[in-house]
């Protein structure tokens, strides 16, 4: 039986929407929902994997903007050595019960890396995805 906190997370999750801003033009994406144009940034960057994370509001609680910006600083650093292809990005809720929430979108990266420093940063879930599916929700939960 699924746990009321995992299915109410799980709908709010589902129902966001991640935008990738990218050069010039922003990429939404959604939970399950293929993206070709998605699909046409990791082929002109020759990349076959990405992953969404954040490091704001660990397990969904939410914290200040000011101390978002520093965990997001520090999730940057950590990232930009091993993953040249970064863009920034943002999970917004469209019925505005909450803030967006930062992210970076990480290109080239496997799903253990990504599950990792999802964990790392105390996070919930994570989008993941290979060229040519839908976007995937990784949770995080340890059984």
């Amino acid at each position: 039986m699924i746990q009321p906190k995992l299915a109410a997370l799980d709908a709010a999750y589902g129902k966001t929407l991640y935008e990738v801003f990218c050069e010039k033009e922003i990429i939404q994406l959604r939970v399950n929902v293929k993206s070709l144009a998605l699909d046409n940034l990791l082929q002109q960057y020759q990349a076959t994997t990405w992953a969404l994370i954040t490091a704001s509001n660990p397990y969904s609680e939410p914290l200040s903007k000011q101390e978002n910006k520093l965990r997001n600083e520090a999730l940057a650093a950590e990232l930009k050595p091993r993953y040249i292809n970064l863009f920034s990005a943002v999970g917004r809720d469209e019925s505005g019960d909450w803030l967006p929430e930062e992210s970076l979108f990480v290109m080239g990266i496997n799903r253990a890396d990504a599950v990792e420093i999802g964990k790392k940063y105390s996070q919930n879930a994570i989008l993941y995805s290979e060229i040519g599916k839908p976007p995937e929700l990784l949770w995080l939960f340890d059984e």
